[in-house]
């Protein structure tokens, strides 16, 4: 079928490379793809899966870009040879999660293994003489948010095949759509690279804590002589003080919050699995501070959420750039009183596995889980002296600080390819 191309006005990009010149044209999707399968309805097909066999990729797999095949399901190969082969992708088709949350996420893929797809994802066959598969995918992931009104409206959005015929895309000519894939895809790999990286670092900080922790890791003095044994007591007899929040009658209600003010008061958002989130805020005043008595935190404390989101632990160091903050009350400050301990070390010691494993144990209450202050006094923590916390202290502050700064380089270069989504696409 030869392409349906439409003149619009002046469709020219604002960043293009230099040897092309004249306007985009507009396409229809049924001008750009030969084909566009839904995967196999388990339900009605009467699919079974298998422990192992050939993998069933859904729209939890498919991401913008990349097709994560972390948490999958498998057919076994009886099954595999009755499910059609429309359902089966090839290298170089297009997936594409047509429902969800995640609707409108594209990918391309780039293995020879054999797969299913089920129902909630589409198969794309592009036609390689009209269009340049690599640039349909960056095209369906920037269209996101267009190709959702297409959608069906519901408390699960969903997109028909038959719904992408009336989706329109802008495109250039091939040899410019190859130029542009090839360049947005040296992103791409950039971005892959730095996320590997970060995986890496966290696995391999994971590994270091487990032996550091664990006394099978152990770094030497100043003369190269082993430290002394580690020393094993309850929280409280480690003279840390668990100071909880104020809950009495001055305890702030929604009319005392504002978007900006003296004091941050925390709500459980703000603490996560990996340390403080200030991306939702609210704040009081500073004579509703001043009515308030406990649980107000000073550098150096440790908070851990009890409520809800059990355990999850963060630091208030140098770092953190509001003076004033205050806890709610589904949280506790634990406060140093012994010169003996690390600050940074027993914020450390609360991801090692141990601790976890304690937090999980004690935290009680299925609907909804919680640690009391008595309780958190007994957990048991192993402190070695105080040269060798500063050491393990360093060793994975550092490693922290690397962990942080590739995070950076992968929201920097996101950031860049967005930009460039922008410019170079009408």
């Amino acid at each position: 079928m030869e392409l349906t191309a439409k003149k619009v006005e002046k469709l020219i990009p604002e960043l293009r490379f230099r040897e092309f010149d004249g306007d985009w044209n507009l396409y229809t999707f049924t001008d750009l793809v030969t084909k566009a399968n839904q995967g196999v309805n388990t339900t009605s097909e009467k699919v079974e899966y298998s422990i192992n066999g050939y993998t069933v990729v859904r729209s939890n797999n498919i991401g913008v870009n990349h097709i994560s095949l972390d948490k999958v399901k498998y057919v076994d190969a009886k099954t595999f040879a009755r499910i059609k082969e429309p359902c089966k992708p090839v290298y170089g088709d297009i997936l594409y999660c047509n429902i969800g949350s995640a609707l409108g996420s594209a990918a391309l893929y780039e293995s020879q293994e054999s797969i299913v797809i089920n129902w909630n994802v589409f198969r794309i066959q592009h036609n390689p003489k009209k269009v340049n598969n690599q640039l349909l995918v960056q095209s369906l992931n920037k269209m996101k948010r267009t190709i959702r009104r297409y959608a069906t409206e519901s408390t699960m959005p969903f997109i028909s095949s038959k719904a992408f015929k009336f989706i329109k895309f802008n495109f250039p000519s091939l040899p410019e759509q190859k130029k542009i894939a090839t360049f947005l895809s040296a992103v791409d790999e950039k971005i892959n690279q730095l996320n590997q990286k970060s995986n890496l670092l966290t696995q391999y900080k994971k590994g270091a804590m487990q032996q550091l922790f664990s006394g099978e890791l152990r770094f030497k003095n100043e003369n190269g002589e082993d430290f002394g044994d580690w020393e094993e007591k309850k929280l409280g007899d480690w003279n840390l003080k668990i100071i909880d929040g104020d809950r009495g009658v001055n305890y702030p209600n929604g009319d005392n919050f504002q978007t900006k003010g003296y004091c941050l008061f925390m709500n459980a958002k703000n603490v996560t699995k990996t340390g403080f989130a200030f991306r939702e805020k609210m704040f009081i005043t500073k004579e509703k501070d001043e009515e308030l008595r406990n649980g107000k935190l000073k550098r150096q404390d440790i908070i851990i959420t009890t409520r809800g989101s059990v355990g999850h632990i963060a630091y208030y160091g140098d770092d953190v750039p509001f003076k004033h903050i205050r806890i709610n009350s589904g949280m506790v400050i634990i406060r140093n009183k012994n010169t003996n301990i690390h600050p940074e070390f027993i914020y450390k010691i609360f991801h090692s596995p141990n601790l976890i494993k304690q937090i999980k144990t004690i935290a009680f209450g299925s609907a909804q889980p919680q640690l009391t202050v008595k309780e958190i006094n007994r957990l048991k923590l192993k402190f070695p002296s105080l040269p060798e916390q500063e050491k393990i202290a360093n060793y994975l502050t550092a490693l922290d600080v690397k962990i942080t700064q590739v995070h950076t380089q992968i929201e920097k270069t996101k950031a860049f390819k967005k930009g460039l989504l922008q410019r170079m696409f009408v």
